[in-house]
């Protein structure tokens, strides 16, 4: 599985955390950190260049929240490898 996915996989999992209320999570899109823009710039701040090549971005769409553009979407940094690592926002 390529680390997109695996970041996917591990953002739809863990999305409840970070966003309660919301409903369950959509996601709208998932990239490797350093293809990530502006939040993959963010990650490298936050986490060292370490986790930035190991990390992926995730869009997320909460489809109960719509039809508000601002509480429908979320974005959450995973980790792409390694077990016992957990998503932030």
């Amino acid at each position: 599985m390529e680390p997109p996915a695996r970041a996917a996989d591990r953002a739809r999992i863990q999305a409840p955390f970070p966003y309660r209320g919301c409903g369950p999570a959509v996601v709208a899109g998932s990239v490797q950190a350093p293809h990530a823009g502006p939040r993959g710039d963010e990650v490298d701040a936050l986490c060292g260049t370490r986790v930035f090549r190991r990390a992926g971005a995730v869009d997320l769409l909460f489809p109960t929240m719509l039809p508000s553009a601002s509480l429908s979407q979320g974005t959450v940094s995973c980790p792409c490898p390694g077990p016992a690592t957990r998503c932030g926002r």
